[in-house]
């Protein structure tokens, strides 16, 4: 029996292809828009583009929630009961 559905396509490769796919001019826009300057240099992809953008970017750091941990990395309210006497 043959199948008549299409051959599943790797969801980077279309992302990869749609910005590859998009002009100039909507490019330098959406580069601008996250960066708030336009690309000093354009290269022949837009795909590397990106990519040396997001290398170039250091992580944010994680927010931690409660208290500060002590010298030793431990939590201070570790072995400790909820409830305050």
């Amino acid at each position: 029996m043959v199948s008549s559905a299409p051959p599943e396509k790797d969801p980077l490769a279309t992302a990869a292809e749609a910005v590859a796919d998009l002009p100039t001019n909507v490019f330098v826009t959406r580069w601008q828009q996250i960066t708030g300057e336009p690309p000093a240099i354009l290269l022949n992809s837009y795909s590397e583009m990106i990519a040396l953008l997001v290398a170039s970017v250091p992580m944010a750091p994680f927010p931690r929630h409660g208290p500060e941990p002590d010298e030793a990395g431990l939590d201070p309210g570790a072995g400790r009961d909820q409830k305050e006497p």
